[in-house]
């Protein structure tokens, strides 16, 4: 059978061939599963080569438009070397290597030399070799351009990149290398080059994502379970066996990982460096009937005599309609907050400051106390981090919300994410604080920074002002009208200090 060992005389035969059903048969050439393939139109990475030959991956099959497994003997390259040897072109290690065989990556150059991308070498498993010349440009070889990254079930040996984010590329056998999350049983698994980053989160998956890199859940009451070696994905429950209404494969159901709850962040060692204390400060205020509404008043109140928000750094009022009821009667407004949040990161201005603070109009708080709070607990410095506020249902109540701008624009890139595969039915803390969870954002807990009535688990007096007698505590909710406002601000101003470091201590 004809060989066609140069580029010109290849290029010429597919011409030749270009519009037949399938290019260039070759008989003895190629083969496939260790047999003659006379019409050589393997798939690449379903046909191997014979014991003598090596691969190389062959012409478009027109047929099809894939490319074809052909295998092909070395006849330029002697036993103990790769075709095309250079000698003194080549380095491996830093030596000179006179078969030009360093694959990518295992290769480096002397000084004076520069890399350059070789031919393929047939004996090592048909990989482009790493090579070095004389040159002036001694920059390293950067990742290959993306477009040359192979996606799907593409062959990846010779670019050995993938462009499936949180994919790998993985050995199949000599002939083929596929870009996968996990490696399948049964395949060779070297890994060829770097795993394409995903960066949407700390490494977790939501629902519906390939699970089986990360091997953990973004959402909490979530496990990762296995479907098959190419697929996994996090799920509240599996049945072993069990089959999708769209496909036929049934899940293996093997447990990889689950959510995983973020620790507490720890507190700064004495010596080293604190988060600073600027506040950005916002405050979110209904249209509905402004005219009358308790909390247009209360704005109105602490704008003019400079009290919450506006004794901060900076603020920004932001105006919302009325929210809906959701299940449970609980206010459906993350859709509103969404809105907000966006406007927000649209102006920047928070990136400024150190911290973020949300509270509601009704709430009375102190950002002189807030900040001796922060400071007591040694936020360490340029933390993405929250506040969980008090100890009822999931920690973090909406009415006086504090969040580390580092957070805050963790939060937001990321924020059309939790929309996505949390849901906008709830309330807008509940997603706030589950959305950060998932994102694996750091938390510190300080329970003695909010007193919040809804959080009492006893009947309460809204026109009662005796809770905000406490000195430490640098916010009470809710208190709804400019008069009881005034009055709690009042008892907390006159109270005793020693009772507020008392709490402390505790």
């Amino acid at each position: 059978a004809k060989i066609h060992d140069t580029p010109l005389e290849r290029d010429r035969f597919i011409s030749e061939v270009e519009n037949s059903a399938c290019a260039a048969p070759e008989e003895g050439r190629c083969f496939e599963a260790g047999h003659p393939d006379h019409d050589c139109c393997a798939m690449v990475g379903q046909g191997h080569c014979e014991e003598g030959f090596a691969y190389i991956e062959g012409e478009v099959c027109y047929k099809n438009g894939a490319r074809r497994t052909c295998c092909m003997a070395p006849r330029k390259a002697a036993e103990d070397q790769c075709a095309y040897p250079e000698e003194q072109k080549c380095k491996e290690n830093g030596h000179p290597d006179n078969d030009c065989c360093a694959l990518p990556g295992h290769g480096s150059c002397e000084d004076g030399y520069t890399f350059s991308k070789g031919k393929v070498c047939f004996k090592a498993f048909g990989a482009v070799t790493t090579c070095c010349k004389k040159g002036a440009d001694l920059t390293a070889p950067g990742p290959p351009p993306e477009d040359t990254c192979a996606e799907g079930g593409a062959n990846c040996q010779h670019s050995q990149c993938c462009k499936d984010a949180g994919s790998q590329c993985y050995r199949k056998n000599l002939n083929y290398a596929g870009c996968l999350a996990v490696c399948p049983a049964g395949w060779n698994c070297e890994a060829l080059g770097p795993r394409t980053p995903d960066d949407s989160t700390e490494g977790g998956s939501w629902p519906g994502e390939n699970c089986g890199w990360t091997k953990r859940c973004n959402m909490e009451g979530m496990t990762c379970f296995k479907k098959d070696d190419y697929f996994a994905t996090c799920k509240a429950n599996c049945s072993k066996g069990e089959h999708d209404s769209f496909d036929k494969e049934a899940w293996d159901c093997e447990r990889l990982g689950a959510f995983e709850a973020t620790t507490a962040l720890a507190s700064a060692p004495a010596g080293e460096r604190t988060a600073g204390l600027s506040l950005f400060c916002v405050l979110v205020v209904s249209t509905a009937n402004t005219a009358t509404t308790h909390e247009d008043i209360l704005l109105n109140y602490q704008r003019t005599h400079g009290l919450g928000i506006f004794a901060c750094e900076a603020s920004a009022v932001h105006w919302a309609p009325k929210a809906p009821r959701g299940s449970w009667q609980s206010v459906a407004n993350v859709g509103i907050f969404v809105d907000i949040w966006n406007k927000i990161r649209d102006t920047g201005d928070y990136k400024h400051h150190d911290w973020v603070v949300k509270a509601d109009p009704d709430t009375v708080w102190f950002p002189d106390r807030l900040k001796r709070h922060l400071s007591a607990m040694r936020v360490p410095a340029k933390s993405s981090v929250y506040l969980q506020n008090c100890d009822f249902k999931f920690k973090f109540q909406g009415s006086f919300e504090v969040v580390s701008s580092k957070a805050l624009e963790k939060y937001l890139d990321a924020q059309a994410l939790c929309v996505k595969y949390i849901g906008t039915s709830g309330g807008e803390d509940a997603f706030f604080k589950t959305c950060m969870t998932a994102l694996g954002i750091d938390h510190m807990k300080d329970v003695s920074l909010l007193n919040d009535k809804y959080t009492w688990e006893s009947d309460y007096d809204m026109n009662d002002v005796s809770f905000c007698g406490d000195s430490w505590k640098a916010a009470f909710h809710p208190l709804k009208t400019p008069e009881l406002w005034q009055a709690c601000k009042q008892a907390a101003d006159t109270a005793v200090p020693e009772e507020g470091l008392k709490r402390l201590r505790k």
